[in-house]
């Protein structure tokens, strides 16, 4: 009876080990597409953006190219699990500078990091998604365009960080590529922080979007 019961425990135990190694399998798979999908429609953008840029601006042009080969170069090296947020943020900033670059005046960027959150890890490709959501789904459907704002707040338990748009046009998704990347975004940080940071979303219909997550103090 001992020999059974021990033989179960470790078959239980090897069953757990499995799903849990299945279970990460297919959110490095689901993460792999979402950059997939992320990549050729904002390349498309970018060359058109740099094309038009390129006879009355070339200063411009090779700089926009600069950020075009950094956010690109950032891209290539997401297949590691965590990033310093400093780096997070020179990511998400290649995307903004070209996205600002396509949308002309039509885009406001506001940032209000605290430096001391600079060196924390977080899991790589985190805010470009929640960034391109307030993008895509928000400011490019308000006529005078409107403004993204990434900041941090300070409370007991760690951080907050949180992407605001002001253009109020979040919808609950279904299986579309949005509720794709909000879920993928959402699996990570958790499986990384915790149930406690799961990314929020909040949304006031023509006020704001806001999506936020914690990262907390280190123990």
């Amino acid at each position: 009876l001992i020999l059974h019961g021990r033989h179960f425990l470790i078959s239980w135990r090897q069953a757990a080990i499995n799903v849990e190694k299945l279970r990460n399998q297919n959110l490095s798979s689901q993460f792999e597409s979402l950059k997939n999908q992320v990549n050729p429609h904002f390349l498309f953008n970018a060359l058109n953006t740099i094309s038009a840029v390129t006879r009355r601006d070339p200063d411009k042009a090779r700089e926009l190219i600069q950020h075009l080969s950094h956010f690109f170069r950032s891209n290539l090296k997401q297949n590691i699990n965590t990033v310093k947020l400093k780096d997070e943020l020179a990511h998400v900033n290649a995307y903004l500078t070209i996205e600002k670059a396509r949308f002309t005046d039509r885009l406001e960027v506001e940032w209000d990091i605290d430096p001391q959150l600079y060196e924390s890890q977080l899991p790589s490709f985190t805010l470009q998604p929640l960034v391109e959501n307030a993008i895509k789904h928000g400011i490019s459907n308000m006529l005078e365009g409107g403004t993204v704002k990434i900041y941090s707040e300070a409370f007991e338990s760690g951080f907050k960080l949180i992407v605001e748009d002001n253009a109020g046009n979040y919808q609950k998704p279904s299986k579309d590529h949005v509720g794709l990347g909000m879920e993928i975004v959402d699996k990570r940080l958790t499986n990384f922080f915790g149930q406690d940071s799961a990314l929020k979303i909040e949304s006031q219909p023509q006020q704001f979007t806001r999506m936020s997550f914690i990262i907390p103090k280190l123990k």
